[in-house]
C-alpha cells in the first residue's frame, strides 16, 4: 500500500492505492484488502481478481465504494487496513488517523517505510507533501 484516502464524497470515492516498488510486473490475483475487522481468518473486504497485475514501477489503485467497486467504506476517524497476499499473508498494513478533506495518509517518497499525512492528494501517481 501505497496511500489511503478516506474522505471520500460520491464524485471521489475513498480508494487505496497500491505501488510496485520493482522493476518488473506484478501479479496480485488473489490478493485481499481489509479494515479494521480483525485479522485474518475475518472476511475480506475485496479479493483482487484472477488476472491483476501492477506494471512494474506503477500503481493500482482500489477505488473503495459501498455501492460499487470493492464494496465499502474508510472510516473518516481513521482506522487499520492491511492487505494480505493470495496466501494469506499479511504484506502491509497501515493505521490511518483522522484525515482532513484535502489530505491523504501516504508514503513519502513512494515505497519508503513510514507514513505521514499528506497534504496533497494523488491518486494514481508519485505521493508529495
Amino acid at each position: 500500500m501505497n496511500e489511503i484516502f478516506s474522505k471520500g464524497t460520491d464524485l471521489d470515492p475513498d480508494w487505496v492505492e497500491l505501488y510496485n516498488t520493482s522493476a518488473e510486473e506484478v501479479n496480485i490475483s488473489g490478493y485481499k484488502i481489509y479494515d479494521s475487522g480483525g485479522f485474518s481468518g475475518s472476511k475480506p473486504k475485496m479479493t483482487i481478481p484472477e488476472g491483476t497485475t501492477i506494471a512494474a514501477n506503477s500503481y493500482f489503485v482500489i477505488v473503495v465504494d459501498t455501492e460499487d467497486e470493492a464494496g465499502f467504506g474508510l472510516s473518516g476517524s481513521g482506522e487499520d487496513v492491511w492487505l494480505e497476499d493470495a496466501d494469506d499473508n499479511v504484506i502491509d498494513f497501515a493505521a490511518f488517523p483522522a484525515l482532513e478533506e484535502t489530505q491523504s495518509f501516504g508514503r513519502f517518497e513512494d515505497g519508503a517505510y513510514s507514513w505521514e499525512i499528506l497534504n496533497t492528494i494523488t491518486k494514481g501517481a508519485a505521493n508529495a507533501q
